[in-house]
């Protein structure tokens, strides 16, 4: 991993005892200091600046890796961190650029130009590029399109296309990045193709794209017959965002190919794509009928997910047709998941809300309770007052899963019902008994419940009759009760969500309990009270304290005796798939996940989420994307690259992972430094792209080492 120059004795000593044959890999006592550094987000009263003027190259590298994590630095330490940018070494050079870029700090474009043009280690020149991307100036990125157009060097190339889409995500889209990666698209180098195609895509829709890529379609059409299969599938991504002129017989093209070859990732893109652009223009429905005739999970889910957002009036010539076809794979409880039917189920509604009897769906005990849940969606999404009156039905249901479901879409379907012309009488009746359920729903002191609870009250749907019912005080009261009663740093956001609808309800309440949130021991209920009051015109300064973890000496000795390349194996409904972890990269994630393997935490546990062709995610003893363990950990970054089969932490923001976890299905670049990476799959990522919401991680088995 480490340049190894001679003199460096204790260096050569720690890639020793580290390497893979020994199998132990144990912390040194500066290694210690920068990680609990690094986990109190703190410099440590210039600790780690002393680490950084080390000798010790290992020290050096982990104190960067430190600098990248807490990010928010003085002048001063990036200066110190500026100096490695010309260190002897390949490894410290590449993590001086990575926590520069990781920092976002500004001001040394012109060192990067310099250092890009004479250094010799690829890997660095990669690591410049992407500091550019993060935090350098839109000359900054001119100037290294220019130089990586000059170079002969494919990785420099393929990663400036990436720091274009980093520079993307910052506003940042000169015309020469886009025609530096339509280049890389139709250069026919297979390694440099899929990155400029990807970058595009993640870019798309934009005028000025748009107008390069109708200069060029041909060129672009040219690509769909490329033997590539990374080159396709970027190439069917990016027809789903351009203009019908070129997105259309360029995904008619691809549909031909990949049905031919039958490619099922290939196919999956184009069903989102399909659907994507059936809103531009309606001659896409006969691809999409042709998408809508094939009987795979991945592809109609993908498909539904698509059309879930379009207006479904956009494409009259083909709702009939395809009304019936969806009938029937609802129908189909045999060749579809559960979960797929359901999002049929939904799309069916949007095209046939009168024709549809939601229901009979919902009410099906026999039937799978992910496929009620989505029933129950549909009902949401239908606008119907029947729809209405199911979803005030199931706010009491005893299952968690049909209950979350009801009060998580009753916001969209009351915005429709309760501003309708329908009787005033019948819906301050249905009013009256939300009102009642929810005082029910809170009560059950369930964490996810109450949050999606408290969500739906505060949304503008029902929080303007709220204010005005008879009952408010009453509810405000059970909301104060369960705030109280919801103590546990998982419960966090579930506090947060209490402290707005009580505030939304009752000023004066919401003031005190939000002066009391600014002593909660969980960060982002102090900064979301601190913001909160704010907003009510109140100021109020307060000191933040550090929620981390403290290592103690027991902690280090179970982290040290996790075996480099320490794996697990993940017993699925569908098979094995076989991890290896990184306990160098992510050392605290590392050692709570086995934690929590070793304890059966995750034993029955489903996929709650799954996005075809992105990632899927488990982990969350509830099954419904919002539990975990009573603690939230620091997010680890570092400069692995999130590749198809990587293992990171799900979170709802910086330093808030807990339990779940997810893994990529194809490469995800735009995660890399936002997401805790602790882990790849070595065996079973065919196993991984079969996984459909509601299948169930059995158990997962700590071994040995790499196999």
């Amino acid at each position: 991993m480490f340049k190894m120059n001679p003199p460096h004795l204790l260096l050569i000593l720690f890639v020793f005892l580290s390497s893979p044959m020994h199998g132990q890999y144990e912390f040194l006592p500066g290694e210690k200091e920068l990680i609990q550094l690094q986990e109190q987000r703190s410099t440590g009263n210039w600790r780690l600046s002393a680490y950084l003027k080390s000798e010790r190259e290992w020290e050096i590298f982990r104190a960067l890796l430190a600098v990248a994590n807490i990010q928010n630095i003085d002048s001063i330490l990036a200066g110190q961190v500026r100096t490695h940018l010309s260190h002897s070494s390949d490894s410290i050079r590449s993590a001086a650029a990575f926590a520069l870029g990781m920092s976002g700090y500004q001001g040394y474009d012109e060192e990067y130009f310099a250092l890009l043009r004479n250094e010799s280690s690829s890997a660095v020149r990669k690591r410049l590029a992407e500091a550019i991307g993060r935090s350098g100036s839109s000359e900054a990125l001119t100037v290294l399109i220019n130089i990586a157009a000059e170079t002969n060097d494919p990785q420099l190339r393929s990663e400036t296309a990436i720091a274009i889409m980093r520079a993307g995500s910052r506003g940042l889209r000169p015309r020469e990045s886009f025609e530096y990666c339509l280049a890389l698209a139709v250069s026919g180098e297979e390694r440099v193709q899929p990155p400029g195609l990807y970058t595009l895509w993640r870019l798309a829709p934009n005028p000025l794209l748009d107008s390069i890529l109708t200069k060029n379609s041909t060129q672009l059409l040219a690509l769909t017959h490329s033997k590539n299969d990374w080159t396709r599938l970027y190439l069917g991504a990016l027809f789903g965002r351009v203009p019908p002129e070129i997105g259309l017989p360029g995904l008619t093209r691809l549909f031909e190919t990949e049905s031919k070859i039958s490619h099922e990732q290939n196919l999956t893109q184009l069903a989102l794509s399909i659907g994507s652009q059936l809103f531009r223009d309606p001659a896409f429905g006969k691809l999409g009928l042709q998408i809508a005739h094939m009987r795979n999970d991945n592809i109609l889910s993908s498909f539904a997910l698509a059309l879930a957002r379009i207006d479904t009036s956009s494409f009259p010539e083909i709702r009939l047709p395809l009304i019936d076809l969806l009938r029937d794979h609802v129908a189909d409880t045999t060749a579809l998941s559960p979960v797929t039917r359901g999002e049929l189920l939904i799309l069916l509604s949007r095209l046939n809300p009168a024709g549809i009897d939601i229901g009979l769906y919902a009410n099906k005990e026999r039937e799978n309770e992910l496929f009620r849940a989505k029933a129950l969606e549909a009902a949401g999404v239908s606008g119907s007052m029947p729809g209405f009156e199911l979803l005030i039905r199931y706010q009491v249901h005893p299952s968690l899963r049909l209950a979350l479901s009801a009060w998580g879409f009753t916001p969209q379907a009351a915005a429709v019902i309760l501003g309708s012309a329908d009787s005033r009488v019948k819906k301050d009746s249905l009013f009256d008994t939300i009102v009642l359920n929810a005082l029910t729903a809170v009560k059950r002191n369930s964490m996810p419940l109450t949050l999606v609870v408290s969500t739906a009250l505060s949304d503008p749907s029902l929080l303007g009759r709220l204010r005005l019912h008879r009952m408010k005080d009453t509810l405000v009261a059970v909301h104060i009760e369960a705030l109280k009663e919801l103590s546990s740093p998982r419960d966090a956001e579930a506090r947060v969500s209490l402290l707005r609808t009580i505030t939304a309800l009752d000023r004066e309440k919401g003031i005190e309990y939000l002066r009391l949130g600014l002593d909660d021991p969980e960060r982002s209920v102090v900064t979301s009270s601190l913001a909160l009051l704010k907003g009510l015109g109140i100021d109020t300064s307060v000191t933040i304290a550090r929620d981390y973890f403290l290592f103690r000496d027991r902690e280090w000795e179970e982290l040290d005796s996790i075996p480099d390349g320490q794996q697990v194996i993940l017993h699925t409904s569908k098979g094995k798939i076989y991890i290896e972890l990184n306990k160098r990269d992510a050392p605290v994630t590392v050692m709570h996940f086995l934690r929590l393997a070793r304890s059966g935490f995750y034993e029955g546990t489903l996929f709650h989420r799954v996005v075809p062709n992105f990632v899927i995610q488990g982990g969350d003893p509830l099954g419904v994307g919002m539990g975990g363990p009573d603690y939230r950990l620091r997010t680890e970054v570092s400069l692995t690259e999130y590749a198809e089969g990587m293992v990171g932490m799900a979170s709802s923001g910086k330093d808030t992972e807990g339990s779940q976890f997810f893994i990529t299905s194809l490469p995800a670049r735009h995660l890399d430094g936002r997401y805790t990476l602790f882990g790849k799959v070595q065996e079973g990522l065919d196993i991984v792209r079969r996984i459909q919401i509601g299948d169930t991680l059995e158990r997962v088995e700590v071994t040995g080492q790499r196999r």
